[in-house]
């Protein structure tokens, strides 16, 4: 898959409903966290597919690069 592949999908759900575009950021937090560890890399790549979508989340970023270190 390339980025402009990703950027047509996003777009797609962009004009999606509210609640698909839930159930896609459900289902990408899930599978980032699956590990049991969510980094900082992980939670802004979410927060920018979020973002891509129409659906902005605040930053929690903060308390996660503690965990990186």
């Amino acid at each position: 898959m390339s980025l402009g592949d990703l950027d047509e999908v996003l777009d797609k759900f962009d004009v999606a409903t509210p609640l698909v575009k839930r159930e896609l950021l459900v289902a990408c937090g899930e599978a980032a966290a699956a590990d049991g560890d969510l980094t900082s890399r992980e939670a802004e790549l979410l927060r920018s597919i979020a973002d891509a979508i129409g659906c902005p989340v605040p930053p929690f970023v903060s308390n996660l690069e503690e965990a990186d270190e």
